[in-house]
């Protein structure tokens, strides 16, 4: 029985010769839904692995699977050569015994308990004095030392983030799992929390998957990224490597590239491609594929406009337009010109009023060759968690 092989896994340790998580997840809901993902995650070293992706995409059914909390439909999920999850022999260790720490989207504090027994809610088997000294340690690590006796609904949404993560530590997991660990906070708190919440990771070296939707996060917390859309991993990488370079239009939007349009190649020359975008010609770097037509993808804070109608910038790419849209956001004011393609550029509120730009005007959009990222049409590859470093 399913159980009984669980039981023999844990007490055998069934080895397949590879340290780290190695997850090859397949999960079929009864609507027909599938999500198939592969991560890993090495364990000899402090490793963040974010799986990130729009909403919907699976990303929190890829953490259930590893915790237990889901079943496999096919794949297997192994831990230092031990077998967590598999589907075809029908092995499922029970989640308490893979000593997972497991954050919550919504933290799930108790809300009747006070913040010590929240934190030490899973130690068990612990004398009274080794289960004071353990809660009072993560209290101290975590900065909640003060509060230890108030409850869930007396403390701000940062501190409940923290007495969160403290209960997920405290029992010294081998693998921490965080869902989406600051979108119950508001953008300037959690942009403030990022440091703090990569420097508690650095610090206790637990391998961590952290799945989220928030771009900044992934490239402030993440080592390794998983791209997952529609259930697929699409593409896998380095954070800046992965959001300067996308490797399909569909990852190219999921991580916010804000001008993607399509352009034909006209010219190929000294390892520059020029390319046709509607009205407007651009001149990109040649990313040595054959193709006649490709995705001209341009991240807006790659460009940069001018006014008094001439250019002075050295750059390849000088669009006349004129300003169509602008819209205030937390990074700046992002501009959408209309220079026979729209292009979308993120400028200062200082560089804003230094310009005095305004809806209407004439505008020359500056963006260097080298900055323009090409994709071109069709072509794929799936991912295993062995591509991961």
């Amino acid at each position: 029985m399913a159980g009984d092989a669980a039981m023999r896994s844990g007490e055998k340790g069934e080895s397949e010769g590879k340290n780290g998580l190695i997850a090859e997840i397949e999960k079929i809901y009864p609507s027909g839904a599938c999500i198939q993902a592969a991560v890993g995650v090495p364990t000899d070293r402090s490793h963040v692995t974010v799986v990130f992706g729009p909403s919907g995409a699976g990303k929190s059914t890829v953490l259930r699977c590893i915790a237990g909390l889901e079943l496999l439909s096919r794949g297997r999920i192994s831990f230092n050569g031990e077998i967590w999850s598999d589907a075809e022999s029908g092995i499922v260790v029970p989640p308490q015994r893979r000593l997972i720490g497991y954050l919550f989207q919504d933290y799930a504090l108790f809300p009747h308990l006070t913040v010590k027994a929240n934190v030490g809610y899973g130690l068990k088997g612990l004398s009274r004095k080794r289960y004071a000294q353990r809660v009072g340690e993560m209290l101290r690590l975590l900065q909640l030392e003060d509060l230890g006796d108030r409850r869930p609904n007396q403390l701000s949404g940062g501190q409940q983030q923290r007495v969160a993560l403290a209960r997920a530590l405290v029992r010294r997991p081998r693998l921490l799992l965080l869902d989406e660990p600051l979108s119950a906070l508001d953008a300037p708190m959690r942009q403030s929390l990022w440091w703090e919440l990569d420097k508690l990771l650095r610090e206790f070296g637990i391998p961590t998957v952290l799945v989220t939707h928030d771009w900044a996060e992934a490239l402030a917390l993440g080592d390794e990224l998983v791209v997952l859309v529609a259930g697929k991993v699409l593409q896998v990488g380095r954070p800046e490597e992965v959001f300067a370079r996308p490797a399909r239009l569909e990852v190219a939007t999921a991580v916010g590239v804000e001008t993607i349009a399509v352009g034909r190649a006209a010219k190929r020359r000294e390892g520059l491609v020029e390319l046709q975008v509607g009205a407007a010609h651009l001149c990109a770097a040649d990313p040595g594929v054959q193709a006649d037509a490709f995705y001209v993808c341009i991240r807006a804070e790659d460009v940069t406009l001018e006014t008094g109608g001439t250019s002075h910038s050295s750059a390849r790419n000088h669009l006349s337009g004129k300003v169509v849209e602008m819209t205030p956001t937390d990074r700046g004011v992002l501009v959408v010109v209309d220079a026979g393609m729209r292009i979308e550029a993120l400028v200062t509120r200082q560089a804003v009023k230094d310009l005095g730009l305004r809806m209407g005007d004439a505008v020359i959009a500056v963006v260097k060759a080298s900055a323009i990222h090409l994709i071109p049409h069709g072509g794929s590859r799936r991912f295993a968690a062995h591509d991961f470093s």
